[in-house]
């Protein structure tokens, strides 16, 4: 996966993210201190973008950690006896086949990007 895809991955999620805070915000404080033009503006965009990049890391790893909490172990079990053996077949996908690890990524970045 290059770095790429993966700061495109956190700016969706992110947006998602800031998204429901700006609601928030919005609510508690009955908009008035913020103006969407203000934020909107092309000199606001680098922070803005900043903060929506931040914002998906921070729920890319939340939501990492209760899908792992949760679901992780139920479904490796399933095809797997260890954990051990699951890394060894990622090993094999990734160094014997292209198209396999091609496949692999895309479907943890259709992951990644479900679960933020």
């Amino acid at each position: 996966m290059s770095t790429t895809n993966l700061f495109v991955e956190l700016i969706v999620i992110g947006t998602g993210a800031a998204f429901w805070i700006v609601l928030a915000i919005f609510t508690v404080f009955n908009r008035a201190f913020v103006t969407l033009d203000n934020l909107m503006s092309w000199p606001a965009l680098i922070p803005v973008l900043s903060i929506i990049y931040v914002a998906g890391i921070i729920v890319d790893r939340w939501a990492d950690k209760i899908f792992s909490f949760i679901w992780r172990d139920s479904l490796r079990a399933k095809w797997f006896k260890t954990e051990d053996d699951y890394y060894a077949a990622r090993t094999l996908i990734y160094t014997q086949s292209d198209s396999l690890r091609d496949l692999f990524e895309y479907s943890r970045s259709r992951l990644r990007i479900c679960r933020g």
